[in-house]
């Protein structure tokens, strides 16, 4: 599950408006008895799943001012941003220059789930016993590049490689609500400290058609982004994947109320539009059949030292279908 909320809960990127936040909405949608709830999301230890998974993200950067073209990286969420750092030689103090990087990449491969066991305790309220969800991820990547200078190629390219990584969640299914407590990486070979969520994110809620996830707030290099995370239940379809045919709730996970407070050291944030939707297609006794997630992001910024300003776009997609 931790690909699945990368942007949603721990990149805490999103922007957007869902109708019905509550226990209305859902337009005649039969929502899932308590006792369904258990069978939709599975956490006996043992179970596993199987998904084949592709990525495709896109980037777009620009900047227009009298400096030198440096670059740092400034992490937005699930993004890495270039950000121009002026240091303008007196070659260039008189003049005006743009600089603009477009890149595309795209990554491939497989998420293998498993439910490996439990946990009790810190960080969580001692009475509160998880089940452990572990991903291993395995797959390849691939990009390419393109950076100009006033309209001039001066650098392209592509390179790839393989990539692996491990995650755990930890859950609880009781009384037909799913609570996702917390999330665990796994970084040079050793787990890291859990990150817990106080209160946990109710992910799945019996008897409703629409219901508040949780609220996030996290500090981005000093700009704060908060936000509530809400869930809406659209219907029940129908669909195939390799693994077969199911007939699944379809849920979308959004995020209102989004607010972004302050600025990165050495930029000026003047505008943004940040929009995530995860989609999650449920089927009983099986769990997750298949996941969409899409997210963009489009800001402007300024230097407040040489005036210059610049803009950013990035939209990404992401699928996950159930193999076996």
């Amino acid at each position: 599950m931790r690909r699945l909320w990368l942007g949603l809960f721990s990149a805490v990127a999103l922007a957007l408006l869902l109708t019905g936040c509550g226990g209305g909405g859902g337009g005649g949608v039969t929502p899932p008895p308590s006792g369904d709830v258990a069978r939709l999301f599975p956490l006996a230890q043992g179970t596993q799943w199987v998904y084949d998974s592709t990525e495709k993200e896109h980037f777009y950067f620009k900047v227009t001012g009298s400096v030198a073209m440096e670059k740092r990286s400034w992490q937005w969420g699930p993004f890495s941003v270039p950000i121009v750092i002026p240091k303008p030689p007196l070659s260039l103090r008189n003049t005006t220059h743009t600089y603009e990087e477009i890149m595309d990449k795209e990554q491939v491969g497989t998420d293998s789930r498993s439910i490996v066991g439990t946990h009790t305790g810190d960080p969580f309220p001692p009475e509160v016993t998880t089940s452990i969800e572990e991903t291993h991820f395995q797959g390849h990547w691939k990009e390419s590049w393109e950076a100009k200078i006033d309209g001039q190629t001066v650098d392209k390219g592509t390179q790839g490689g393989d990539t692996e990584g491990w995650d755990r969640s930890f859950y609880t299914n009781i009384n037909g609500e799913v609570k996702l407590w917390g999330e665990q990486h796994m970084e040079d070979s050793e787990w890291g400290d859990i990150e817990a969520y106080d209160p946990p994110l109710l992910f799945l809620k019996a008897d409703a058609t629409s219901w508040k996830v949780g609220h996030i707030e996290m500090d981005m290099e000093g700009a704060v982004f908060s936000g509530d995370i809400v869930a809406n239940l659209v219907g029940q379809e129908t669909i195939t994947v390799p693994a077969g045919t199911f007939q699944c709730y379809k849920i979308v996970y959004k995020l209102v109320n989004a607010k972004l407070g302050g600025s990165p050291p050495g930029v000026q944030i003047t505008s943004w539009n940040l929009q995530i939707t995860l989609t999650l297609w449920l089927a009983l006794d099986k769990g997750i059949v298949k996941s969409t997630q899409t997210t963009s992001l489009n800001a402007t910024f300024k230097d407040p030292d040489s005036g210059a300003t610049g803009s950013v776009s990035m939209s990404s997609t992401q699928t996950s279908v159930l193999k076996q």
